[in-house]
Order: structure tokens, then sequence, then C-alpha cells
């Protein structure tokens, strides 16, 4: 009956609030028992006499004095109440904290190493093989580029001349989710206006910046490839250009560029960002974030089906989406660009989707009361919760499979591994370690000596045998 329940902890105000989200519209059976160790519902079916019991939390799970609830709110598929509790372990709760750490900007690649950029969609070639042999951080949008360096600005006679943070043809800069190389270096690219897409599959890849002098690919729709030091090697598999590149730590670092020095308290008017995408050259994206609480501790259970508790940190804030905007932003969009403290920020189409939809998912377990303010603005509360996700872009390069015979050949799937992992998808069966010891894996000129045995063996048998029923 549960879809997932949030908890808001605050422990240094000794209060928390429940929210429930159900997986149907609130049934007039539906009861909910507070008792000493443990809070849950009830739903009696209908007509079936049947009750499935369903926790909601268990009061002594992380040594909870439970003081008094208050606020409850029962609305279509949502529940939420208040609790107020006079003790809580906190050893407890941090024992069960997922901590996500804001990671350092780390390529994958390294100076003075022949790599190629690949389309992510259809691995064609958008630029060819090449020596990087610098590789540094680009700023941000929000930096001023004579900030940027460092404020030794040399000698007298080069002040007039202006910065540039332009790359060189051997040059490699990198941001938030993004590369930029030199306009030259790309091939089977196709230009609208400012918006680079591959040739092949059409894929947008990035924009067109410094006046079409360079490009900016954002890092979710391309793949770099190393160069094989050797003839016989297979082509090495894409990678992706960052070590750290899930949307967890990619908000991380937006958040730390949009506001670096983030207090516990953020005053209303200084916790404000528009972010921006380009999906297309005649239509653009905003999402308006406003902060709410930048350090929350929640407690989130995903299926009802898992008791268990575990603690996140999050951000409560407010957003909104303002879509196809083709000539102007609308007016709400202006009044926050107008505001010096309102950061702007452009990012990825694609991580602007991925940030809408956690953003959407996280909304629903707030009832639909709460769910928009009363501002003019229309904005949703929601969270973004910080948790563990798997590293996009890493491909698994398998080796060739031996050559073997007919018998064994339905066992040289069952051996599959990341050459990195050292771990095997599959556990080795005893058939495939008795075809590994065979002759199978020895070197070509064996193979061949054993196969010639084999087919005579076997022409020997038919001959043998068809012979034999001639003379019966």
């Amino acid at each position: 009956m549960l879809e997932g329940v949030l908890i808001e902890i605050r422990p240094y105000l000794n209060c928390g609030q429940v929210y429930v989200k159900l997986n149907r519209n609130s049934a007039n059976r539906m009861r909910v028992f507070i008792l000493e160790q443990r809070i849950y519902i009830d739903d009696a079916g209908e007509g079936t006499g049947k009750s499935s019991n369903t926790e909601i939390m268990r009061v002594n799970e992380f040594d909870l004095d439970l003081g008094s609830l208050s606020g409850f709110l029962l609305s279509g598929k949502n529940m939420s109440f208040r609790f107020n509790f006079n003790h809580l372990t906190m050893s407890a709760l941090d024992k069960r904290t997922v901590r996500v750490l804001m990671q350092p900007l780390l390529l994958r690649c390294r100076e003075n190493d022949s790599l190629a950029i690949q389309c992510a969609g259809c691995q064609a070639e958008v630029a060819p093989l090449r020596i990087y042999r610098r590789m540094r951080e680009f700023p941000n949008c929000i930096v001023d580029p004579n900030e940027f360096f460092c404020h030794g600005h040399g000698t007298m006679g080069c002040q007039d001349k202006p910065y540039s943070l332009l790359p060189g043809d051997g040059d490699l800069f990198y941001g938030l989710n993004n590369v930029i190389i030199r306009m030259v270096n790309l091939s089977n690219i196709v230009q609208r206006g400012e918006h680079l897409h591959c040739q092949r599959c059409l894929r947008f890849l990035g924009m067109a910046i410094f006046n079409g002098a360079a490009a900016r690919l954002w890092a979710d729709t391309v793949r770099w490839v190393p160069f094989a030091q050797k003839a016989y090697e297979q082509q090495p598999a894409s990678r992706h250009f960052f070590q750290f590149s899930t949307l967890t730590e990619l908000v991380l670092r937006l958040l730390n560029s949009l506001w670096p020095h983030m207090l516990p308290s953020i005053n209303l008017t200084g916790s404000r960002a528009v972010l921006f995408a380009s999906p297309t050259s005649q239509h653009k994206q905003y999402m308006l974030i406003r902060v709410v609480e930048p350090q929350l501790r929640v407690l989130r259970r995903i299926s009802g089906h898992a008791p268990e508790l575990h603690g996140h940190y999050a951000i409560k804030l407010n957003y909104g989406i303002v879509e196809d905007c083709q000539a102007e932003p609308p007016a709400i969009v202006q009044r926050w660009q107008t505001h010096q403290d309102v950061s702007q920020f452009e990012i990825s189409p694609q991580m602007f989707m991925k940030l809408r939809q956690r953003l959407d998912h996280n909304a629903e377990y707030q009832p639909i009361e709460w769910r928009h303010n009363v501002m003019s603005e229309n904005l949703i509360l929601t969270y973004f919760i910080f948790e563990e996700e798997a590293q996009p872009g890493r491909v698994n390069v398998h080796a060739p499979k031996p050559l073997c015979n007919e018998e064994h050949s339905s066992d040289s799937d069952d051996e599959q591994s990341d050459p990195g992992s050292g771990k095997f998808t599959r556990k080795r069966s005893a058939r495939l370690r008795r075809a590994i010891s065979l002759p199978s894996v020895l070197d070509e000129e064996s193979n061949h000596k054993r196969l010639l045995k084999l087919h005579l063996h076997l022409a020997k048998n038919k001959f043998g045998s068809s012979h034999d029923a001639s003379l019966n």
C-alpha cells in the first residue's frame, strides 16, 4: 500500500514531519495505529475481511523517545503528521545515514594522451584522434575571466591585452559537465546557429562559443576514446570524461558554484537561481529555484516492503519550470533575471531533464495542499536528496572469446568480466572449469592438430559403423 515514506528530522528542534505516499487514493477503512514500538497503517480490504499491516516507522529505531503527535492530514494519495521527541541517539542516526561528499572535478583522460571524441548516441567520431597537451579547468559563467586568473597580471606592457579563455588547438578545457575545444578540431558536425549536432544521428552535442571559434560539448552527450597502443589490440571502449559525474555530484558542484559559502541559514533574497537549457536553437527551458533549507536531514524508505529507514542529507527547495520559450523569456523569468542576487547558470538539456524528474518525483511526498506556495510564482515544494548512484559512462570491455570445440561452444559466454573491477558477472560453472582445462585454450597449432585427429576419429567410426551395417 505504501509507495514511500519521507521523514524530516530536526534534531536540534526535537521534532520531525512524516510524509507518506500511498499507491492509491485514501480508503474509508484505513486506520493509523500508534503503538509504543511502531506506527503502522491497517488497510482492511473491501469484501475480503483481510488486512495487511504496513509499517510507517519504528519508534525505537534510533532510540527515539516519542513525545506527541499532531497535525494529521490525509489527502488523496498523501498522509502527513508531525511528531515531537524527547530523545534521539545521534550516533545511531549517523550510522544509518548515507553521506555523499562533493568530489573534485577530475578528468579520466590525461595530458599528452592521444584521444578521439565520439557521439554518445551513435559512436560516430566528432573529433579525430589527436594529442591534447594542456587540460585546464574552465571558469563557470558566474566568474569574470579577469578574476579567474592570478592577480599578478604581468608587466605593464601586457595590461592593454585582454585576457582570453579561448583554448588553443592543443588545449582541452573543462567545466561543470562540459569540455571545450577549438572548433577546428571537430568533424562530422552539423551547426544550426550556435547549436552543434552529430552529423550521423543529429544528436545535440553542445554549443559554439567565442563567436564560433570554440565548441562547448556537454559531457553527457560525448565520450572519449583512447588510442590503441598496439596494432593487434581491439578498439578501446569509449569513456566518460569525468571520474565523478552522477546527478548528485553534479548538483553538489552546481550548488557550490552558485553559493560557494552556503551556510545553514540562507536569506530569502540570496538563495534564488535560474537554471536554463537550450535543447534546440529556437527553444529554451528555465528552472527557477529558491532554497528553503540547505542542510536538512531526512529518513527515507522507497518501498513499503523494506521497513528499514535510511538517513540522507537533502535540500528543501521551491522550483518552477518554464518551457518552450522562443523569443524572450516570460515575465516571471525576466523579474528574476533583473535581480543582481539571482545567479544564472546554463546546464545541459539532459541534466535539466534528469534534475526535473528527480524534483518532480520527490514533490509527490508533499500533500497537494502544501505542494504549491501562495506567492505569484506558484513554485512547487520538493527535495533534492543526496544519494549514492552508479557512475555513468562505464562500458565493460570484454576480452575476445577463445576458440573452443563444438562441445563447449555454449559455455563461452559464461565468463564475462569487467577488466577494471576484477569481478565476474556470473559464477564460473564446473563445466566451464573443465572446458578451460582442456586443450582448447592452447596455441593455434595444437588446436589444429587436435581437430584433425578428431575429424579422422569421427570419419573412422562412421566408416566402421556403415561397413558393419552392410555386412549384417
